[in-house]
C-alpha cells in the first residue's frame, strides 16, 4: 500500500479553482525585478510512505519505508508578459507534479503533451473569465489557440493527444464542459496518465 503526503515549507493560500496559480505581477513590472525581490525559495516535498508485509515471520510483521522527493525551485525568464508567464509555469508545474509523485519515464509527446495541457488549461480558465487574475481574455484566447496550432510533433501533437484524451475521461464522468468542475478530475486523470503512459485518443492535425 502507497499513500502521498504532501508536505511544503512554507505557507501556500488555498487555490480558488482547480487551476490557480500564485498572482502574477502586471505587465511592465518584470523589467524592474532585481534580485532582492525574487521570493525566497520554499522547497515542496512530497513522502511516499510503503508499507509491506514480511515473509520471513508468521506473526505478520510489516515494514515501512519512507521516502521523500523534492523540488527546490522552478526558473523562469525575468520579462515574460505576464500570459505567457502563466503558461510556462503551468507547464512547467506539471514537470514538478510528474517527479514529486515518481511518474515513471514517460515518452516525450506524453510527457510534454499533458505539461502542455496543464498551460492549456491554465489559459483557458483566464480566456473564460473563471481564473481570479481573469485580466486579458483575449490575448489568453490567442495563446491558447497558438498552443493548439503548434505542428511541433512532440509539443503540438502532443498537446492535441492529450486534449482529446482529457474531454473524453471528463465526458465519461459526467461533467460537461470547461470550468471548475472538469478542473477538479486533472488529478485523477493524470493517475490515468501515470497508468497508460501512452495516450488512448488520436487527435487530427493542427486546424
Amino acid at each position: 500500500m502507497q499513500q502521498w503526503q504532501h508536505t511544503s515549507a512554507g505557507e501556500v493560500a488555498t487555490p480558488r479553482s482547480g487551476l490557480s496559480l500564485p498572482p502574477i505581477a502586471p505587465s511592465g513590472s518584470a523589467r524592474h525585478t532585481t534580485r532582492e525581490h525574487v521570493p525566497q525559495r520554499a522547497a515542496v516535498k512530497v513522502t511516499t510512505t510503503t508499507t509491506t508485509q514480511s515473509d520471513a515471520t508468521q506473526r505478520g510483521e510489516q515494514t515501512t519505508l519512507s521516502k521523500t522527493y523534492e523540488v527546490r525551485g522552478i526558473a523562469a525568464l525575468v520579462g515574460l508578459p505576464r500570459l505567457q508567464l502563466g503558461a510556462v509555469l503551468a507547464h512547467e508545474l506539471c514537470h514538478a507534479f510528474m517527479h514529486l509523485l515518481r511518474f515513471p519515464r514517460l515518452p516525450p509527446v506524453v510527457a510534454e503533451g499533458v505539461c502542455e495541457l496543464w498551460a492549456s488549461l491554465w489559459l483557458a480558465a483566464v480566456a473564460d473569465g473563471t481564473e481570479e487574475q481573469g485580466q486579458g481574455a483575449a490575448e489568453a484566447s490567442a495563446r491558447l489557440l497558438q498552443l493548439r496550432r503548434n505542428a511541433d510533433p512532440v509539443y503540438g501533437d502532443g498537446l492535441r493527444q492529450a486534449t482529446a484524451c482529457y474531454e473524453d475521461f471528463v465526458q465519461s464522468r459526467g461533467v460537461t464542459g470547461g470550468g471548475g468542475a472538469a478542473a477538479e478530475l486533472l488529478p485523477e486523470f493524470m493517475k490515468l496518465v501515470r497508468e497508460k503512459r501512452r495516450w488512448w485518443k488520436k487527435a487530427g492535425p493542427p486546424s
